[in-house]
């Protein structure tokens, strides 16, 4: 398997008016959008000794399982008051 790597920003914002703060924050999550495998195949045959196929009699050997998750984003709001 590859190394992972995924970037997160965060980025936020304090505002005070008064006895009130309010926090503002956005976070964007695996920024480059990287599509790393994460999971393969690992499985060689079925019980009966005949090679594992997938629907278009591909070998499913060493076949992505999983992959990262794909970029997204988060907003924030927390008042205090």
């Amino acid at each position: 398997m590859p190394a992972l790597a995924r970037t997160d920003l965060k980025a936020g914002l304090t505002l005070s008016a008064g006895e009130t703060t309010w926090d503002l924050t956005v976070e964007c999550f695996n920024v480059f959008n990287s599509r790393t495998v994460t999971a393969i195949d690992t499985a060689v045959d079925e019980p009966d000794s005949s090679a594992r196929v997938d629907e278009d009699g591909n070998i499913q050997f060493g076949q992505a399982l999983a992959r990262q998750q794909p970029r997204y984003l988060q907003f924030g709001l927390r008042g205090e008051f």
